[in-house]
């Protein structure tokens, strides 16, 4: 009996899976691989869910935003990715030292979250067509944000934590910098109130347990630091 002959796999040359390359979903409750593939992640847009351009429920300095002037948009629904020019992060610092930047930017890092690569930035005055995202404000209390940000495939995108019904604006979560440029205040912001917060989805850590602000934070607090020791105590214990 001849057997087609089988080219030896050396397993140790089998890469580990991106970390920028996992979906949350809802249904099964936890990340899945390139998303699951028995609940398939769902890409809207602002088309099909009319979200339109007006002035910000936010504050009278929080100029325009982004709100749903059409059906429900389901918990679950996927938008993105955050256009923009890609600027690396050498140049960036620079942009800031000099305060060139546009303050719409979102960090690129690699594929494994450990690193910086650079920034998404759609501009000082992104095309409200093009750049409908960029419109997206950040909330001045925490019960207040329906959509959590996430790295996939080295692009941002923005996935709708709760039902955002007709008039709701959409808001997002930008981050304790952002927020304090913004004169948000940190002391009295009211964090994860909801009952399906994204601390609960997808941004505790499992080793001790601490709730981080959105999956960015907590993919970097379960990596590794500059000495190659794990950011999580208990993880590195």
């Amino acid at each position: 009996l001849n057997l087609r002959p089988r080219k030896p796999i050396n397993y140790a040359e089998v890469p580990e899976p991106e970390a920028d390359g996992f979906i949350w979903c809802f249904t099964c409750k936890k990340k899945q691989y390139h998303g699951c593939e028995e609940h398939s992640p769902y890409f809207g847009d602002n088309k099909e869910f009319r979200l339109e351009v007006e002035k910000s429920s936010m504050g009278r300095n929080a100029g325009d935003g982004i709100v749903n002037r059409g059906k429900v948009i389901p918990k679950g629904v996927l938008f993105g990715p955050y256009a923009g020019r890609f600027i690396p992060s050498a140049i960036y610092k620079k942009m800031e030292l000099a305060n060139m930047e546009s303050g719409n930017a979102w960090e690129i890092r690699d594929k494994y979250t450990m690193k910086t690569l650079g920034y998404i930035d759609p501009g000082v005055n992104p095309d409200p067509k093009l750049h409908w995202m960029a419109k997206i404000n950040c909330p001045n209390k925490g019960k207040a944000q329906n959509l959590v940000a996430f790295q996939l495939a080295g692009q941002i995108y923005y996935r709708v934590k709760e039902n955002i019904l007709w008039g709701e604006e959409l808001l997002v979560w930008y981050g304790k910098a952002y927020a304090e440029k913004m004169g948000i205040d940190m002391e009295t912001l009211e964090q994860f109130t909801r009952k399906e917060d994204h601390t609960k989805e997808a941004s505790v850590c499992r080793y001790c347990h601490t709730g981080m602000e959105g999956e960015r934070e907590l993919e970097e607090h379960l990596g590794k630091g500059d000495g190659h020791a794990y950011r999580c105590g208990v993880k590195q214990a």
